[in-house]
């Protein structure tokens, strides 16, 4: 096995997922995803998992900017303020996620985990670098926490998708062995 994310088999992403569900299952949550640079491989790869209908709900792709404001509610005057990749429109993606479950499911304990950054190989700048990645977690008690992540300059665009992804997932888990 190797050790390198930018190398990392599926089997490695899909391992992580599944350990994601099982504390996510352990705890009565129901997880949904609110992405814009991993463009649904947090979902897909999720939705793969026999079961996990039972605690995730399900995931936005909000490539666009009005994407974000209008299927996240995430304001206008935010992404004009910080721009997309940043840690204040990561957490406002994954509380308008949450939110959005908690409609269909009001009263679930509800968790979100958003993407927000630049998978590259064009788009960034001396500030926001290729591979800079914006990652928000919204919590069951509607406390939100952030991320920020930087990939390997020498990684390619789904290297990058990889990336991002193993450490959403990694952020999950972590926060969810620190709740348990």
């Amino acid at each position: 096995m190797k050790n390198s994310v930018s190398d990392a088999p599926t089997f490695q992403l899909e391992s992580l997922a599944r350990e994601a569900l099982e504390k996510i299952r352990a705890q009565g949550q129901l997880l949904c995803f609110a992405e814009s640079c991993t463009g649904g491989m947090l979902a897909s790869l999720i939705t793969g998992i026999p079961g996990a209908s039972d605690v995730f709900w399900g995931g936005i792709v909000s490539y666009q900017n009005s994407a974000k404001t209008k299927l996240l509610n995430v304001p206008e005057a935010l992404l004009r303020q910080h721009g997309a990749v940043s840690r204040e429109v990561a957490r406002a993606m994954a509380l308008g996620g949450a939110s959005q479950l908690l409609k269909a499911h009001p009263g679930a304990k509800a968790i979100c985990i958003s993407t927000t950054g630049i998978a590259g190989p064009d788009g960034g700048t001396a500030t926001h670098p290729v591979g800079l990645c914006e990652l928000g977690l919204a919590l069951p008690d509607q406390s939100v926490t952030s991320r920020q992540i930087q990939a390997p300059a020498s990684f390619n665009r789904h290297q990058n998708q990889a990336f991002f992804t193993h450490h959403a997932l990694r952020f999950l888990i972590e926060h969810r062995a620190d709740s348990v």
